[in-house]
């Protein structure tokens, strides 16, 4: 399930078929009849978990589907999206390139919702594409987390921050003020053409027998992390653990959990449940 309604408070899934030459048809009414019973909602709340380009066709048709059904009459329409996709795709790096973050950006526009909520989306430069766009922070979604909350909020547990790059800068510096931790800065040297990590290292002096708690909102193949728990090690440190919004883990999370002690991350992406070592956000 790609898509999820929320028409006036009650919440249906929209029907999809797909054809044999891979395109899909989408009814919202097939199977809920409930919703079409309704006279006149007086808005409508579309969650859209975004995994890959057909999700995004999901929505796009699911959209029209509303369009055609309540022309003419004064809806509100919501759209939450978990996980951005291309929002790594911010600029164009290299002739002949894309902006894909920008064209699904008018994508979204052109369907005219009056409110797209984001969380923690990878680049600030989403908030400037995407009209009446509202962005969850990663220290409201931390704050969420019962055992984050506990160990961060309270200081039963006092972490060091780790931000892991420039780019995560920013971002890790809000969730160590939020909670009054210390924090350390990475740096990472990237092949911009390849993606390849060439050299990794730090700004700051790594303290000693601390726990750490590296930050950031993806974490993909975990190419950059894995390192870095490995020199956070080197200090004796009392546990090394890893918040990221947003797990695609596409070398799975057994290569992760090799160096850390816990991961957590939220299930805008990741779709497996909490563990001894990895840590669900429900959002």
């Amino acid at each position: 399930m790609s898509i999820l309604m929320k028409v006036n408070g009650y919440n249906f899934v929209p029907h999809v078929m797909e054809f044999n030459g891979g395109e899909i048809n989408v009814n919202i009414f097939k199977g809920n009849k409930q919703l079409q019973k309704m006279p006149g909602p007086a808005y409508v709340e579309l969650t859209a978990r975004i995994r890959d380009s057909s999700d995004l066709m999901e929505l796009v048709l699911v959209k029209n589907a509303f369009d055609s059904w309540l022309v003419h009459r004064d809806i509100q329409y919501i759209l939450h999206i978990p996980y951005l996709p291309y929002a790594r795709q911010d600029r164009v790096c290299n002739r002949g390139e894309a902006h894909s973050l920008k064209v699904i950006a008018q994508l979204i526009n052109n369907m005219n919702f009056d409110a797209v909520y984001l969380t923690d989306p990878h680049s600030i430069v989403a908030e400037t594409l995407i009209d009446n766009c509202v962005v969850k922070p990663q220290q409201t979604i931390m704050d969420s987390a019962d055992w984050l909350w506990n160990n961060l909020h309270r200081g039963r547990l006092k972490f060091v921050i780790v931000a892991p790059d420039a780019g995560a800068e920013k971002k890790a510096q809000a969730v160590a003020q939020h909670f009054g931790c210390d924090m350390i800065r990475a740096t990472k040297r990237r092949d911009v053409a390849t993606g390849k990590i060439l050299e990794i290292g730090f700004i700051d002096p790594i303290p000693e027998n601390r726990s750490f708690l590296i930050v950031d909102d993806i974490c993909d193949g975990g190419g950059t992390f894995i390192p870095l728990a490995g020199e956070l090690a080197k200090h004796n440190a009392k546990s090394v653990e890893l918040y990221v919004t947003h797990g695609i883990f596409s070398k799975g999370t057994q290569i992760l959990l090799d160096c850390f002690d816990t991961i957590h991350t939220t299930d805008s992406f990741y779709e497996g449940e909490s563990t001894d070592n990895i840590k669900v956000i429900h959002i």
